[in-house]
């Protein structure tokens, strides 16, 4: 009796195998469909930001006037973020061939930051009657004058055709690989001119 139930029970947990098995099986025939995103869930991101550029640049400036100037250097260090805004994404389907066009706003630099923390005063010299002046005699301007041509500059170097196409190149992947656009679909990405 006690050989008749171990030989059921391992017919049972044979066959549950068996089921399990297959069933696995299955899943993996089954195609993969994609999770398909909406325009609207698409434009409520916002902006995808697909691009840090690091920032660390000597920059020079200086105030002068009738009797003299101050010069200041400035190691300024900060980040910029480039990417794309997703609220101006537009979808369009090819009824005959199938293909979804999805066109995207280029990449612009989203925001920059000049780190204050760690940007440093690498150097202020006076000339001229200024050298005799007592105090600062201008370099709290200069300073301050050198931070905000860094933070212009930072923006400038983010805005490169070098760095917009890398943020193009990585928000192709991004939506591509990322949002459930498999490889094989008849998906193309555009940008706007």
């Amino acid at each position: 009796m006690i050989r008749l139930t171990l030989i059921a029970l391992l017919a049972v947990i044979v066959l549950a195998m068996a089921i399990l098995l297959y069933w696995q099986w299955l899943e993996r025939q089954r195609p993969v469909t994609a999770a398909w995103i909406t325009l609207e869930q698409l434009q409520q991101a916002a902006e995808l930001v697909t691009l840090k550029v690091p920032y660390q640049q000597l920059v020079e400036t200086r105030v002068a006037g009738y009797s003299g100037s101050v010069r200041c250097v400035v190691l300024a260090v900060g980040e910029a973020w480039v990417g794309t805004d997703l609220e101006q994404a537009r979808w369009e389907t090819d009824p005959i061939t199938g293909t979804v066009t999805l066109t995207l706003a280029q990449p612009r630099v989203l925001s920059s930051h000049l780190d204050h923390d760690r940007s440093r005063v690498v150097l202020t010299a006076r000339r001229g009657v200024w050298l005799i002046l007592p105090g600062e005699a201008g370099e709290p301007q200069v300073i301050e004058q050198a931070l905000r041509d860094a933070q212009q500059q930072l923006a400038a170097s983010a805005a490169s055709e070098e760095h917009i196409e890398a943020a193009r190149q990585q928000a192709e992947t991004v939506l591509s690989e990322q949002l459930g656009m498999p490889q094989t679909s008849n998906v193309v990405i555009q940008w706007r001119p």
